[in-house]
């Protein structure tokens, strides 16, 4: 079997496992002086990327308020996920509202 063959197959044979969605919140988010389990790295990629325990995701944050979280085992995930994170930035008055 060739290697294209193999990689095709490959590609058609592993089941989908994961979802990922976005959302923007209202408001602008401070990226700088985070705790936890963060990559921020401006002069590479804009957005902070934030590794989040339960459910277990990673959010893309943009300071412009723009979201993507990705690696949820299912939609429902993503919604909580998001709303913890929502809760969070405003707890610790980093979500700016204008």
């Amino acid at each position: 079997m060739s290697q294209e063959n193999r990689r095709s197959k490959l590609r058609t044979s592993l089941p989908r496992r994961t979802s990922t969605g976005s959302s923007t919140l209202i408001g602008c988010i401070l990226l700088e002086g985070w705790g936890g389990k963060i990559i921020f790295e401006p002069e590479q990629f804009p957005a902070l990327i934030y590794r989040w325990e339960s459910p277990q995701v990673i959010f893309l944050i943009f300071s412009t308020g723009k979201i993507v979280c990705a690696g949820a085992k299912k939609e429902k995930d993503i919604y909580e996920a998001i709303e913890n994170l929502r809760q969070r930035l405003e707890e610790n008055e980093v979500l700016i509202r204008g």
